[in-house]
């Protein structure tokens, strides 16, 4: 489960941090904190100010939750919130993974079979950054 979420983890920051959202790679833990500051004049254009208004906006839009910034105590104008990205197929993605000896990487194609959820959630947050 462990190597499932690492490599769920670094696609997932690789896909915020490509698309320009200021985010760390996670470390050992199966959620991040993007800063998506570098997109406040387009949040501006949207009638987005904070983090509560981001994260509610993502919600009703695009159908992905988030927690606000503002709930870890981060000051009310930031635009950070905390993601989870343990949201993929359990079972599934853990008898999968077990099929692979714990040696050998994951296949190249294993997260988009198997986080395909996650991924697209990831994914659907930028597109509607960039909207």
């Amino acid at each position: 489960a462990r190597r499932i979420l690492s490599a769920l983890g670094q696609r997932c920051y690789r896909i915020l941090a490509d698309a320009g959202v200021r985010v760390h790679a996670p470390e050992g833990a199966f959620y991040m904190f993007p800063d998506f500051s570098p997109f406040s004049r387009r949040l501006a254009k949207k009638n987005v100010l904070n983090s509560t208004m981001l994260c509610e906006r993502l919600l009703q839009e695009k159908g992905v939750a988030m927690l606000p910034g503002r709930a870890f105590e981060r000051p009310h104008g930031e635009f950070t919130a905390r993601i989870s990205y343990i949201n993929f197929a359990g079972n599934r993605s853990l008898a999968a993974g077990e099929t692979i000896p714990p040696h050998q990487e994951l296949p190249a194609d294993f997260i988009q079979a198997h986080c395909e959820d996650t991924l697209a959630g990831i994914e659907a947050i930028v597109d509607w950054l960039e909207e």
